[in-house]
C-alpha cells in the first residue's frame, strides 16, 4: 500500500484513494462470509457459495461512497478557495443577470478551467440547467 500511495503522490493529475480493505476491517458485521469470523480447526467452508449480499444492500458500501463523495466536495471546496482571485469573485453576481447561455456557459467554463476544476462535462450540464432556470 506504501507504494501505491507513494505513486500517487507523485501524480500530476490528483488521484484520491480510499483504503476499503482498512476501512471494512472496523466493522466486520459488514462482510457475511467466511471472511467475517475465525473458523474453528478442520471446519470447511464452501468456497462455490459465499454471501456478498452486502455489496447491494445498504451499509458499509454506502459510507465508501459518502467518504469518496465528501472528499471530492472537500478537495472541491480547497482548490476554489485557494485558486479564488479577481475573475472568481463575481461569478455569482453576473450568472444570476439574464445572459445568453452560450456566453455564460464559455465564460463558466473559461473559469472552471482556469481555477482547476475536473470534470468540466459535469459543470457544463449544471450550469445548463441553472441557465434553463434563470431564463424561465
Amino acid at each position: 500500500m506504501r507504494i501505491v500511495e507513494d505513486v500517487i503522490h507523485e501524480m500530476r493529475v490528483p488521484v484520491i484513494l480510499l483504503n476499503i480493505t482498512k476501512l471494512t476491517n472496523f466493522r466486520k458485521d459488514g462482510h457475511p462470509s467466511i471472511y467475517r469470523k475465525k473458523l474453528a480447526e478442520g471446519q470447511k467452508v464452501s468456497l462455490r457459495r459465499q454471501d456478498c449480499s452486502h455489496w447491494c444492500l445498504p451499509g458499509v458500501p454506502d459510507a465508501w461512497n459518502e467518504l469518496i463523495y465528501a472528499s471530492l466536495v472537500m478537495r472541491q471546496k480547497s482548490a476554489w478557495n485557494q485558486r479564488r482571485g479577481h475573475r472568481l469573485g463575481p461569478l455569482l453576481p453576473d450568472i444570476r443577470s439574464p445572459v445568453p447561455a452560450a456566453v455564460a456557459r464559455k465564460e463558466l467554463r473559461h473559469l472552471l478551467l482556469e481555477a482547476g476544476v475536473p470534470h468540466l462535462e459535469l459543470f457544463d450540464l449544471l450550469h445548463q440547467l441553472i441557465c434553463l432556470g434563470l431564463h424561465n
